[in-house]
């Protein structure tokens, strides 16, 4: 297993420019009709025809085609058959038939045709003693797997992956964690589970380890990486590390994106967010430190950014990657840029792209974008 000395990779500064990485961009809006509107795309999945998330705060799961129409909610809020009372996961089948909907509220998992009509539903904490979805993805057309943060204390059963079948069954567990207490110190577990280039990445933050999981659910832990002043070694819990001061005093890894040739590692480091971008050719890792241009938030926690010369805005939001098309799957928040962005300034600013780069200055300045989001599809090299 390969390790990253994480602090050292924070205090070794370095520049990374998107377009070494991206050759093209596409831009999706979103309508903004009264039932699409949303604050939060949890879950966010690109199909070849559709796109789809969930809201926990408008408490709705979203369906819209590829180009960005609007095509309905799918479910609807009750505590009844089909029906969630807080989604915050989604997963789309490859095949384009089936949603799964994760209802955290009443922890359960909801089966839907993409149609919109019910199949069928599973209380998720028949099978693992755990509270919080963290993400669901398909596997393959017949399978999908779900993550589930860690419990706050030691419970039997617990397992960091469950795969569940159509007809909702689990099939295998991924990852099975024992009741000692040394493997259940906090709740406090930001896992992502992304897909890769033969399977799926698994980021534990408990352990500090990038799982590699293959089509057939076979694991390899492929990186550690060590953490100075950890947030877990502190022993806080989910409402310690919420509460003021907590996040400005450790070091929490929140994602890992697994890419051919790099891992992008998004990290809260001392109350900020920072990027630290490892090599896997050179097995090197650095801090990507280039402050954030045209930014007119001077107290926000994000401070710094990959330099994107491709189409202007930082941070990037990066979703998901799709490997089959070789493809990055971004957000933009038109409302959060205006708010903290020169718009002059980006429409100034040198770029490869400067018709997505206005496309998007024009969304941002206008009153529809402003209430919704754009989907930012980049293409690799």
């Amino acid at each position: 297993m390969l390790v990253i000395d994480l602090n050292q990779a924070l205090e070794t500064p370095g520049d990374f420019r998107l377009s070494d990485l991206v050759s093209d961009v596409e831009i999706i809006e979103l309508d903004t009709v009264k039932d699409a509107y949303f604050v939060n795309s949890m879950g966010l999945t690109l199909t070849d025809h559709f796109i789809c998330f969930a809201c926990d705060i408008q408490k709705k799961a979203y369906l819209f085609d590829r180009s960005g129409k609007f095509i309905r909610n799918v479910g609807r809020v009750g505590k009844g058959p089909g029906e969630y009372v807080w989604p915050r996961m989604v997963a789309v089948s490859p095949d384009e038939r089936y949603i799964v909907v994760g209802d955290e509220s009443t922890r359960k998992l909801i089966l839907y045709d993409i149609n919109g009509q019910y199949i069928r539903e599973r209380r998720f904490k028949e099978d693992n003693p755990a509270f919080t979805l963290v993400s669901m993805a398909f596997k393959d057309n017949g399978n999908f797997m779900v993550t589930f943060r860690r419990p706050s204390r030691p419970v039997p059963g617990f397992a960091s992956i469950l795969t569940y079948d159509l007809n909702l069954k689990v099939v295998q567990r991924i990852l099975p964690r024992s009741a000692d207490p040394e493997e259940a110190m906090s709740n406090l577990s930001y896992m992502s589970m992304i897909r890769s280039e033969d399977g799926f990445c698994f980021w534990e933050t408990y352990k500090d380890t990038l799982y590699y999981i293959d089509k057939e659910g076979m694991v390899e832990p492929q990186y550690h990486i060590g953490i100075k002043n950890h947030c877990f070694s502190m022993g806080f819990g989910l409402p310690e590390f919420d509460s003021s001061g907590k996040q400005a005093i450790c070091t929490m890894i929140m994602d890992v994106l697994d890419l051919p040739d790099r891992l992008f590692i998004d990290v809260i480091h001392m109350g900020e967010s920072r990027n630290v971008l490892y090599d896997k050719k050179l097995k090197r890792a650095f801090s990507i430190g280039q402050p954030i241009a045209c930014d007119t938030a001077d107290n926000s926690w994000v401070k710094t950014s990959v330099i994107n010369d491709v189409f202007g805005i930082e941070p990037i939001n990066i979703s998901n990657y799709n490997p089959d098309k070789k493809e990055i799957i971004a957000r933009v928040m038109p409302g959060w840029a205006v708010d903290s962005h020169d718009i002059t300034c980006l429409r100034q600013r040198n770029v490869t792209l400067p018709a997505i780069r206005d496309r998007l200055a024009d969304l941002i300045e206008s009153a529809d974008g402003v209430a919704n989001m754009a989907i930012v599809v980049m293409k690799l090299k």
